[in-house]
């Protein structure tokens, strides 16, 4: 139950607008831009630089695939973080399992799944952890100061 709750609020949050939390091109160009990250060297006019972002290659492929079964790419953000937070509950029930003193409490696993995927920091940054979404990011001193709540193209400030 808890799970269909957290994709409601993921999927009609915002619903159709695009707010992508990384590079745009992640969800835009999904297949070029994996294959964009994947060397380790750019090449450029003075000898080269190293590739820093070669860790969103695996992402991109995943948001490739998610776009394959038909998905927008204001959908696939919703999706991809979806699919995180489920991993990332799982993974903190399994976690209370192994060092708690009673891993066999039900109520325990739940609370801690309950409160890794729904800490103040995701529901504050609901459903994307970006820095426009943050009270404390206040006018033009936003890393995204031309978006607002992390929407792309409006032209306004951030919301307080």
């Amino acid at each position: 139950m808890l799970w269909v709750l957290l994709t409601l609020v993921l999927l009609l949050d915002d619903r159709g607008v695009f707010t992508p939390d990384i590079k745009p091109e992640v969800y835009l160009a999904p297949l070029r831009t994996a294959q964009n990250l994947l060397p380790a060297w750019l090449d450029t006019q003075q000898l080269g630089l190293p590739n820093f972002n070669v860790g969103l290659a695996p992402v991109a492929a995943v948001v490739a695939g998610i776009q394959a079964l038909g998905a927008t790419p204001a959908l696939s953000v919703r999706v991809l973080h979806l699919l995180l937070l489920v991993v990332a509950g799982w993974g903190a029930t399994a976690l209370y399992r192994e060092v708690a003193p009673r891993p066999d409490s039900r109520t325990g696993r739940l609370l801690a799944g309950l409160l890794y995927v729904a800490n103040p920091y995701t529901v504050v940054a609901t459903p994307w952890p970006s820095p426009c979404r943050l009270p404390s990011c206040r006018g033009r001193s936003c890393a995204c100061s031309g978006q607002s709540a992390g929407a792309v193209g409006d032209g306004r400030p951030p919301s307080r």
